[in-house]
C-alpha cells in the first residue's frame, strides 16, 4: 500500500511540474502532444532507480537486491537498507563456485547451496536495524575479498 502511495505522489508530482504550453501551443491540432525533454519519458521505476543509484544509498521500496558473486567481489548489494524482509537474487557471473551468506544481530543465513557458474537462486532474510557481514562461505573466498558490510537502518 505504501509504494502505491508513493508512486501516485512522484506521478503527481510529475504531472505538476510539466509546463503549461504556451498560447501558440494551444492552437496545435488536437493530434499534437508537448512535452519537455526532462519529462517526455518519466516513468517510476524503483529497481531502475534503485540499479542507477550511488553506491551508499539506502534502497527505498525494493525489497529485492540482486547480489552478483563474480570472482572474489560481492557487487549490487548497497551498503544500507532499511529493516525489512529481503530477496536476495544471488547470480553466479565468475568463472568459479560461489554462495552467499548473511550474519549479524542473532542471524545467519545461507543459500542452500553452492552455485556454478551461470546459476543463480533467492536467499529471504527477515532483516533487524543493526550490522551485517554478508559473504561468500566458500573455501577461502572470504579472505580473498568476497565480504561486504551491510547496516540495517
Amino acid at each position: 500500500m505504501r509504494t502505491w502511495c508513493i508512486l501516485l505522489l512522484v506521478t503527481a508530482s510529475i504531472s505538476c511540474a510539466r509546463e503549461e504550453p504556451a498560447p501558440a501551443e494551444t492552437a496545435a491540432s488536437s493530434d499534437t502532444v508537448t512535452t519537455s525533454p526532462d519529462t517526455a519519458d518519466a516513468r517510476f521505476d524503483p529497481k531502475a532507480a534503485q540499479a542507477t543509484a550511488p553506491p551508499g544509498t539506502i534502497a527505498l521500496l525494493q525489497k529485492d537486491v540482486q547480489v552478483t558473486l563474480a570472482d572474489y567481489r560481492i557487487t549490487g548489494l548497497p551498503e544500507t537498507l532499511m529493516p525489512a524482509q529481503y530477496t536476495f537474487n544471488v547470480t553466479n557471473a565468475g568463472s568459479h563456485e560461489h554462495s552467499f551468506e548473511v550474519e549479524g544481530e542473532g542471524i545467519e543465513k545461507a543459500l542452500d547451496r553452492t552455485l556454478q557458474p551461470g546459476q543463480s537462486a533467492k536467499l529471504v532474510v527477515d532483516l533487524r536495524a543493526g550490522t551485517y557481514k554478508v559473504y561468500c562461505p566458500v573455501a577461502d573466498h572470504e579472505e580473498r575479498g568476497m565480504t561486504r558490510p551491510l547496516v540495517v537502518q
